[in-house]
């Protein structure tokens, strides 16, 4: 995979419009206002009511009316004196803030638990003397609406488990439904999965499908897949899993529902490639030359690529969907991307987040201990610039549902605004590895 064309002088490009840094702004005071700051107090609290005031106040400067600003561009000076544009700009920016309402919008995430303790106590796992004691919205789960539920009295539940249901603004739209069989054949497997409990298909229920698995221990050690804990070992242990999923047989899950090959014959890489670079030329705000090559040599190195060995693909694999006690890697979450494909994909994805190179030589080590198979080392590449691209053209379609109001979810915003960047710097790391080969 030679590269000849030198990239140090591509362009980077991510254009955010006043309109798009208004929309985040929006969703960052309604989530301080609504969410965060009734959940503080004292010292904490007052901080967070600064922070609130701070993005009110560059709200408050996107939302001035045509009439404030025809005034103060009509006569900037004696405005400012008299102080009638400045009152005008500092009042629609309040009346903004006194109108969010402390019921989510819409298009935000929700959860009706007492729906789900109706149920259950129809439910043989459940039984009459169900009660729900807490239900609590969990971060993380950007595709889904992911509750942490706590219960007394039913017959055979955990007193603590997690709910994963259905989101009618999933960036990906695969149903819960696609884990759940396939969860139960990992546990089986000894892969670091929850355990599955129960499964609810009909939307009827809690206003969306539903599955119910149990609760592991341990906190996430970042929110996506280029965020590391700070030991080593919890990374080696991911590698080892890894490992193990890419050294199981394809034939039983392959019959499951919503597994199927993708991202794996050089005609499904271009195709996808192809796609990809027909949304960013639709919604991108400014070009890139950087993307532009990016996809180019990408469509070009599909060929080599499609020889690698065909595996099961978690397809969202990092630290961002698995949970770390301690040192110890506790479990590996959210498979609703899962396919099958080539297992370069995972570990391209996983590169993102490892900038050095010593560390993911360990961690490849590791890799082929826990049974990953072998192929060329510089598959990885390949798909760590696929990635890049997919990820990028995914923020692009949400940033553009956030700005017509079909999307109203600050984990979606801090998607779009904080982590897309990150991933256009890695799309030109990787574009540097490749020309320096």
């Amino acid at each position: 995979m030679s590269e000849n064309k030198a990239v140090s002088d591509l362009q980077l490009n991510s254009v955010v419009t006043p309109e798009v840094a208004r929309t985040y702004l929006i969703n960052v005071a309604e989530t301080l206002n609504n969410l965060v700051i009734p959940q503080l107090e004292g010292q904490a609290r007052a901080r967070a009511h600064d922070c609130l005031r701070v993005v009110s106040r560059l709200i408050s400067n996107s939302t001035i009316s045509d009439q404030t600003m025809a005034l103060l561009k009509r006569n900037p000076v004696d405005a400012l004196i008299v102080g009638d544009a400045v009152e005008n700009a500092n009042a629609e920016g309040v009346a903004y803030l006194a109108a969010i309402k402390s019921a989510p919008p819409a298009a935000a995430r929700s959860f009706d638990h007492l729906a789900l303790e109706a149920y259950l106590r129809q439910h043989p796992l459940g039984g009459e003397g169900v009660r729900i004691t807490q239900s609590r919205l969990l971060a993380g789960g950007r595709s889904k609406i992911t509750v942490l539920i706590s219960q007394q009295g039913a017959r055979d539940l955990p007193a603590d488990f997690v709910l994963r249901q259905d989101w009618v603004n999933s960036p990906t739209g695969k149903p819960v439904a696609i884990e759940f069989e396939l969860l139960q054949r990992l546990h089986a497997e000894g892969v670091k999965v929850p355990k599955p409990l129960l499964l609810e298909r009909s939307p009827d229920v809690a206003g969306g499908a539903f599955m119910m698995v149990s609760r592991q221990p341990g906190v996430p050690s970042g929110d996506h897949f280029m965020s590391l804990p700070g030991s080593e070992r919890p990374i080696m242990q991911i590698a080892e899993q890894l490992g193990l999923i890419h050294g199981l047989q394809t034939a039983e899950f392959e019959r499951m529902e919503g597994v199927v090959e993708t991202n794996y014959t050089a005609a499904q890489l271009r195709a996808n490639v192809a796609a990809y670079a027909a949304t960013i030329a639709k919604l991108d705000t400014a070009s890139s030359p950087m993307i532009d090559h990016a996809i180019a040599w990408l469509d070009s190195n599909a060929d080599r690529v499609a020889t690698a060995p065909r595996t099961l693909v978690h397809g969202d694999f990092g630290f961002h969907n698995s949970l770390v006690d301690g040192d110890e890697l506790s479990v590996i979450l959210d498979w609703e991307l899962v396919h099958v494909g080539n297992p370069a994909y995972d570990l391209g994805y996983f590169r993102h987040g490892v900038t050095d190179n010593a560390v993911w030589a360990r961690f490849m080590q590791h890799y082929k201990a826990g049974g990953g198979p072998d192929f060329d080392p510089e598959f990885v590449e390949y798909y760590t610039l696929f990635t890049g691209i997919w990820y990028h053209q995914i923020q692009l379609q949400v940033r553009s549902a956030l700005m017509a109001g079909a999307i109203h979810d600050m984990e979606i915003t801090a998607l779009c605004a904080d982590f897309a960047p990150m991933v256009l710097a890695s799309i030109s790391r990787t574009l540097h590895r490749i020309a320096q080969r």
